[in-house]
């Protein structure tokens, strides 16, 4: 399937049932809301308090994470989202191995973007498919971003493609201030979740 037929795909399972993701999306925001006001709040001259920052590197990788379970059931059962299915990331080890990804997707591509900004993207793009597949597999945060490097060999080129695509519609929440995030967000998710199928077939269920 290539980045055309994944996008129209994507668009056509979203017909009729982007209005369930809506809740999320909007419980989503408002965490990160929270976040930036509590971060301005205790602001105090030169001297900011950093708890907003914190919490929102706290919450990041559990709900990207929940995200990730939450498309691929879409994509894979055609099984619409509930509200509590943002909470799927914050469950005990689910919690734990979210937040450890995020820091060493974050860790190792700075690492890498501090030689030069083209081997930062390029590491970016290799560790790419980590939640999807500590969603899918059950693998842990380290075990992730190793295989997320090996099914990424010889698909990063197609992955940044997609990913620039989406710029028409990122400019569309900026000049619809965010309305328009609500259906550009699950859109680009679907679209991810079904590259990530695409490279990571599921595998048959025996009889």
């Amino acid at each position: 399937m290539n980045r055309k037929q994944m996008k129209k795909e994507a668009r056509k399972l979203l017909k009729g049932n982007a209005g369930y993701f809506v809740p999320i999306i909007l419980l989503a925001m408002a965490a990160s809301g929270l976040c930036a006001a509590l971060q301005a709040i205790t602001a105090s001259g030169d001297n900011v308090n950093t708890n907003g920052g914190l919490l929102l590197f706290l919450i990041a990788g559990p709900v990207i994470i929940s995200f990730a379970f939450i498309m691929l059931a879409f994509v894979d059962k055609k099984q619409n989202p509930a509200v509590k299915d943002i909470l799927i990331g914050f469950h005990g080890k689910n919690a734990f191995e979210a937040i450890l990804a995020f820091v060493r997707y974050l860790a190792f591509t700075l690492l890498w973007s501090l030689l030069f900004v083209i081997p930062g993207i390029i590491k970016g793009l290799s560790y790419s498919q980590m939640f999807f597949l500590m969603a899918d597999k059950g693998l842990s945060a380290k075990d992730a971003q190793a295989k997320s490097m090996e099914i990424m060999e010889g698909h990063k080129w197609a992955y940044f493609v997609l990913q620039l695509s989406f710029i028409p519609w990122i400019l569309l929440c900026l000049v619809t201030f965010g309305i328009a995030t609500i259906y550009v967000v699950p859109y680009i998710y679907t679209a991810q979740a079904m590259f990530y199928r695409n490279i990571a077939p599921a595998k048959k269920s025996s009889k």
